[in-house]
């Protein structure tokens, strides 16, 4: 959001696009499997079953995409949900996000 203007009975903004970055050379759909794959874990480990949230998930294939749908089903606060989707690279947001389930799993397990 570039602008906020509450000079109205209605909240208006003005916002600019953000596209995704990738780093040259960084494989990030290797991640993104490997996020899938945890996050998989996670739900099995917790036995949620959620067969429309596997299936869907199944059929995510763009990498920011799959960082989108992971990080809004994740019971995370939602500052740190924020926090997340704002980085620009997807690698980073990747690897924060497998920091979590790796925690998460680390904690369900001990």
């Amino acid at each position: 959001m570039t602008e906020f203007h509450d000079d109205r009975a209605y909240l208006r903004a003005s916002v600019s696009l953000v596209h995704p970055q990738y780093a040259p050379g960084e494989d990030v759909n290797a991640l993104a499997d490997t996020l899938r794959q945890r996050f998989l874990d996670l739900l099995d480990a917790r036995g949620i079953s959620a067969l429309e949230l596997r299936t869907s998930l199944k059929l995510l294939g763009s990498p920011i995409d799959l960082v989108f749908f992971i990080t809004s089903h994740l019971p995370l606060d939602h500052y740190v949900k924020q926090e997340i989707l704002e980085q620009l690279a997807v690698g980073e947001q990747i690897a924060q996000l497998n920091d979590i389930l790796s925690s998460s799993m680390g904690t369900h397990l001990n």
